[in-house]
């Protein structure tokens, strides 16, 4: 299998998905539903865990901290030039791009998902 089909292949199954979630929401209900004790909270919100979860997000802030200073670095000391400056840029654009651009600004907007509401 070519690569070229492999990617038609790969976005073909995640319309698929798209479209078994959309028509049938409950299926993303009954799932968050395993995670969720008997008040309908998740258990993750409680105990350690939210520390955990902080200490992660933290992590990752400090090594996005860390590469774009090195790249300020290298680019203030002309170590770092050219085709190493669009290499190294590239994947953090890429990042920046997807998550900021892409899912919080056009997708959480438009695209509603399956919520349980309290009654």
């Amino acid at each position: 299998m070519t690569l070229q089909r492999a990617l038609i292949a790969y976005l073909l199954f995640v319309i698929l998905v798209q479209v078994v979630f959309a028509a049938f929401p409950g299926i993303d209900l009954a799932f968050s539903a395993l995670f969720t004790d008997e008040s309908q909270a998740f258990g993750w919100t409680e105990g350690s865990a939210p520390t955990i979860n902080l200490v992660v997000r933290r992590i990752g802030e400090l090594v996005t901290f860390l590469l774009l200073s090195g790249i300020l670095y290298g680019v203030m000391t002309g170590k770092v030039r050219g085709d190493d400056l669009r290499l190294l840029a590239y994947p953090l654009l890429c990042v920046a791009l997807a998550s900021g651009g892409l899912v919080n600004l056009l997708l959480k907007s438009h695209i509603g998902r399956a919520r349980q509401h309290a009654c």
